[in-house]
């Protein structure tokens, strides 16, 4: 936070200086900073924050599973308690911050449009002598939802006297059924007019809601209940160069865990930069302008021991190169813009 406040500090001297005739820029680097008519700058890195959701199932058997096949004939029985984990989604979002290793000082000239140079929050640079371009801010999220013990419960209240007076757990179950069955018929009743229930349709919709719960409670005590719960965790990883290793790790017993942890089954991340060969460096290669990013294209795996769970392609900033936009630009009253997410040149419009 320290360090972060130190930046934003820095980034936001911006002192005018027409003293040189050429606008002075150069790299900040590990050199002390010193306090003088200067304009600091950075360029973007980008970090993908990875979005993973799991869903946390808990599934407890019903007194009666033993005899849901003999007296109703149900085949989807849960027939021992289980708490597992799975994923459920995976989502990958490329946001910047400031490169604390790329940043610059600009002494402008009199005559240097430098010094008209736009910063965001963070202190990299937008546009010269330009508006600053707009973009929609995306926040990750972590949405983790609290496990009610009582949803476990199994609710007898539903049963009928004669059940709940029963001697034995088969005789119980065969009473639970047959009430099962007699609130079916009746609904059939119901919904045909063969039973007479003289009240508007409002009352009629209330007594069938009502049924319907009953039989849903009576049912549980013989498949069993299930409740499930998503949780939603953001990881963050930054990709310095072309890379495969593991960045987390998943168990059924506990879901997320570090990928330390040896506990849980590796989920890899895969980075390859995509590989260019276009000359950006002249031989007579400009000493002093603007420094900006030109990324590179990556390929971006998430992946385990089954298969890829994710994949897609992002502009990385760091991958790329850095260019340097020449002095003779920043003397005309040009309009110069960058994309703040990965640095790189998006407009050069002389201005009328």
């Amino acid at each position: 936070m320290i360090k972060k406040q130190i930046l934003l500090a820095i980034l936001s001297l911006c002192f005018l200086a027409p003293i040189n005739a050429k606008t002075n820029i150069t790299p900040v680097g590990k050199k002390r900073i010193k306090n003088g008519q200067s304009i600091f700058y950075a360029l973007p890195k980008n970090e993908l924050a990875i979005k993973i959701t799991t869903i946390h199932t808990w599934e407890k058997k019903g007194p009666f599973y033993r005899y849901a096949g003999r007296f109703l004939a149900e085949e989807n029985i849960i027939t021992e308690d289980n708490d597992i984990w799975s994923i459920n989604s995976i989502e990958i979002k490329n946001i910047a911050t400031a490169d604390t290793a790329q940043i610059f000082q600009i002494k402008p000239s009199k005559k240097s449009i430098a010094n008209l140079i736009t910063l965001n929050n963070n202190g990299v640079i937008c546009s010269i002598n330009a508006p600053k371009h707009k973009k929609t801010p995306t926040d990750a999220t972590s949405d983790i939802k609290e496990f009610k013990e009582t949803a476990l419960i199994f609710d007898k209240s539903v049963l009928g006297e004669e059940a709940l007076i029963a001697n034995s757990t088969a005789k119980m179950a065969e009473l639970a059924a047959k009430q099962i069955y007699r609130i079916r018929e009746n609904r059939i009743s119901l919904l045909t007019g063969d039973l007479d229930f003289p009240a508007d349709s409002e009352s009629l919709k209330i007594l069938l809601n009502e049924m319907d719960k009953t039989e849903q409670k009576l049912l549980e005590l013989f498949v069993g209940k299930q409740v499930k719960d998503t949780c939603t965790e953001t990881l963050y990883f930054t990709p310095d160069a072309d890379t495969d290793e593991v960045f987390v790790r998943f168990s059924k017993d506990l879901g997320l865990v570090s990928k330390d942890d040896l506990s849980g089954e590796p989920i890899y991340i895969k980075v390859i930069a995509e590989k260019r060969n276009l000359n950006l460096h002249p031989k007579k290669r400009e000493k002093s302008g603007i420094h900006y990013r030109y990324p590179a294209m990556a390929d971006i795996t998430i992946y385990n021991a089954k298969g890829n769970l994710l994949h897609q392609r992002y502009a990385i900033a760091q991958l790329g190169d850095i260019l340097i936009l020449p002095q003779k630009l920043l003397q005309k009253n040009n309009h110069i813009l960058f994309d703040e997410n990965n640095g790189q040149l998006l407009q050069i419009r002389e201005k009328k």
